[in-house]
């Protein structure tokens, strides 16, 4: 119950700073014409890792047990967070991407990264520029952690290529990682009353899940 009740603190605390600093940093941007999300993402980024690490300290939390989900959008944000936070003092033990973006240098994803404060002159290089830091498969190193990736062969709104690209690159660097690709699933496959692949999809994933954090 106190380990519930800690993590629930922790979590709380990080929600209520990370509002706190997105605000702040979105009224510092506006005049800048930075779009809303690219500073969700620097936001995210750059100082929930910080924060999560001070509270989990201060309530005794094991942070060499510190797990990051993400489906979809929400496994673009695990996998920025990943490959984007590189703080030597902590890192995740493992991630779990379902279904993620993980690619937005490429259509479709590229027309949502924004253009805004690039240079006039070759702003399209800078775009694509853009587009490549923001992509998390091209962000891999050396230091990403233990990945899980789970992914619907049927998903038409995030191409599969997403997972197999990012567990490749993970491969090529020698980072543990491995790639579940489920037959018959379509997107957003864990809302199962709603889209198809249903219970056995989400049994898949679960115990897929749950094996590798026992592991």
């Amino acid at each position: 119950m106190t380990e519930n009740l800690s993590a629930e603190a922790v979590f709380r605390d990080i929600e209520e700073n990370y509002r706190q600093i997105l605000q702040n940093m979105e009224a510092a941007s506006a005049q800048a014409g930075i779009k809303r999300e690219t500073v969700r993402f620097m936001a995210v980024t750059k100082t929930v890792p910080p924060l999560f690490v001070n509270h989990a300290l201060q309530l005794g939390i094991d942070l060499s047990r510190v797990y990051l989900p993400g489906e979809s959008a929400g496994g673009y944000l695990a996998a920025s967070l990943v490959t984007s936070y590189t703080n030597r003092d902590f890192s995740f033990r493992k991630a779990f991407l379902i279904n993620p973006i993980t690619d937005v240098s490429q259509p479709p994803w590229m027309e949502y990264v924004p253009r805004d404060g690039l240079p006039t002159e070759q702003s399209d290089i800078a775009w694509a520029s853009r587009a490549k830091a923001l992509s998390p498969v091209l962000q891999i190193t050396e230091d990403t952690c233990t990945t899980i990736l789970v992914h619907g062969k049927d998903d038409k709104t995030v191409n599969p290529e997403n997972s197999v690209r990012f567990y490749e690159e993970m491969c090529r660097l020698g980072n543990s990682c491995s790639l579940l690709l489920l037959e018959n699933t379509t997107h957003a496959f864990l809302l199962m009353e709603y889209y198809k692949g249903g219970p056995e999809a989400c049994e898949r994933t679960i115990s897929e899940i749950d094996r590798e954090v026992e592991a």
